[in-house]
């Protein structure tokens, strides 16, 4: 079934009209026709089934008949801090971790960054990477639509909310430390934060090392193996997912 976010608060029996980019997906990309059926999930986060009524030129007419039963949320808030990468990788980032359930992503100015977000471009990267994340939100039928946020430097974070801090470091894995992380996601308990930063193609620096340690950040292995910084943030989501949902 179709699933869409709508920016207002809806109950049963209210008859809404969709228009702007929903409107065209409904009808142009979906081809749905009236009497077909949708999920809605509104501005509180509650979701819906609804009818299409009618199609109106731009605009969709749909009448909420019931509520939906949706359960695709980890029980833990998860935030992913990942140096800005080339070409598109930040992209599929969003895309990807929105389908395994991240809460938060940020990206950020690292010192061995090969591609920097510029301050003049935020606001249209923003605008592009938000709408990443509510496309896959809708196709992996999340209740939430993931924050996106890009800084300059880890220093403009507050760490002072999240119960557990990881910074993937692959010097860990050469020194064959592979329990942090397995330990960090096994004390996890429902409606906890974790947070884990994960360094661009260059690496992390030793400087953002010393800098995350002083702020309780644990060095944690991702496997034997070195991973691109777009499979990094995944390996950690997945295990986060197994070992939430499926262990």
């Amino acid at each position: 079934m179709q699933h869409y976010f709508i920016e207002k608060t809806a109950s049963i029996n209210d008859q809404i009209i969709l228009d702007g980019e929903i409107a065209h997906r409904i009808v142009k990309v979906r081809r749905s026709q009236v009497s077909d059926e949708i999920e809605l999930v509104d501005a509180e986060h509650n979701a819906y089934v609804a009818v299409i009524m009618a199609l109106k030129g731009n605009e969709v007419l749909v009448k909420v008949v019931r509520e939906a039963v949706l359960n695709p949320e980890l029980p833990v808030s998860s935030t992913i801090v990942v140096g800005t990468s080339k070409g598109d990788k930040n992209e599929f980032i969003i895309q990807k971790a929105t389908e395994m359930g991240v809460q938060h992503i940020i990206f950020f100015n690292a010192d061995y960054s090969i591609s920097r977000i510029k301050s003049d471009k935020i606001d249209k990267k923003l605008s592009r990477y938000q709408k990443i994340a509510q496309q896959a939100a809708e196709q992996s039928r999340r209740e939430n639509i993931p924050t996106v946020r890009l800084i300059d430097k880890l220093s403009e974070l507050s760490f002072t909310d999240y119960d557990t801090r990881l910074i993937a470091y692959e010097e860990a894995a050469k020194q064959h430390e592979h329990s942090a992380l397995r330990e960090a996601l096994t004390a996890l308990r429902p409606s906890q934060r974790i947070i884990m930063v994960f360094g661009p193609e260059g690496g992390i620096s030793p400087l953002e090392i010393g800098f995350l340690e002083s702020k309780q950040f644990k060095a944690a292995a991702l496997g034997n193996r070195i991973l691109r910084v777009e499979t990094a943030p995944l390996y950690f989501l997945s295990a986060l997912s197994y070992q939430l949902e499926m262990s």
